[in-house]
């Protein structure tokens, strides 16, 4: 190992290994398109374990850097920027997506970081949730061992139709689709109803990789200021007269960082102000409500 592939010491290797790849992505030794060293190469060439670089390979798969190509090895992937008109909006902080990622997913104690939504291993790791786990895999081994349905296991959309019955949302389990998590599904939403070029609303503060991810996909992002009851009514008005934007990604409960939930004053003015733009162009609103997308 010579000195030009020394890694960080002061971070996890995992962490290491990502900056270690990006660094070397924004200096152009990897060009976009370009096939990366392959776990085993780099492995050797870090010194590390070919888990470490596995690890590491998935973080930037992720958040989109690299692209994973079966029996061919990871890619290098465009990076897509968009110009945004500041003088609607204050001037965003400069936010280093891949120092986040590297943080979150570095040993960081639990009351360090409050909004990486990890909980407690002790809340999850208990006798009730052990018992629940052993009742499933009796219950659903065809489930567990045989190819799902590719809208999801039929009885949680059958459950999920039945809670949303009674929210007054009338549907049916054909019309539902379950995703791994709610970065799938923005992804599943945002390919189905965009197009390159258009423009998204996220909250500001809000999950930083939500804005990094729909930048990487050719998305205009446009923030509207959040306070602890919801977004700013008069800078969302200029926001929709100035981008018209297609799709609007907020959280209504458990806000992720601020942890406030939307007020539901503020959330019918929202939607007053959502309906008046409806009537002359499409628009979608999309909320993460406890892990529910509507």
């Amino acid at each position: 190992m010579n000195d030009t592939c020394l890694l960080n010491l002061n971070i996890s290797k995992t962490a290491a290994v990502v900056e270690w790849i990006q660094q070397r992505i924004d200096s152009q030794i990897y060009k976009p398109y370009q096939r990366v060293p392959s776990i085993r190469k780099l492995a050797t060439i870090l010194d590390v374990s070919s888990f470490t670089i596995t690890q590491a390979y998935e973080q930037l798969v992720a958040t989109n850097v690299l692209t994973a190509k079966p029996n061919s090895g990871y890619y290098v992937l465009p990076q897509i920027t968009q110009r945004r008109n500041t003088e609607v909006l204050a001037k965003a902080a400069m936010v280093d997506t891949s120092w986040l990622v590297q943080q979150m997913f570095s040993d960081v104690p639990n009351h360090r970081s409050p909004g990486s939504g990890e909980l407690p291993i002790e809340w999850i790791k208990n006798d009730r949730m052990q018992w629940a786990v052993r009742q499933v895999n009796q219950d659903i081994d065809s489930f567990i061992y045989n190819y799902g349905e590719i809208q999801g296991y039929l009885p949680l959309r059958e459950q999920l139709v039945q809670y949303l019955d009674l929210l007054g949302m009338h549907t049916s389990a054909n019309n539902i689709i379950t995703t791994t998590g709610v970065s799938q599904a923005i992804l599943t939403v945002t390919q189905l109803l965009l197009n390159v070029g258009d423009t998204v609303i996220v909250d500001n503060p809000g999950w930083y990789w939500t804005s990094s991810t729909l930048k990487q996909q050719g998305y205009q992002v446009v923030s509207v200021e959040r306070d602890h009851q919801g977004p700013d009514l008069e800078q969302m008005r200029q926001v929709l007269e100035e981008y018209r934007p297609k799709l609007y990604i907020t959280n209504s409960v458990l806000h992720n960082p601020t942890s406030y939930n939307l007020h539901p004053v503020r959330a019918h003015q929202v939607i007053l102000i959502f309906l008046r733009m409806i009537c002359t162009q499409h628009f979608c609103l999309m909320k993460n409500r406890l892990g529910t997308l509507i």
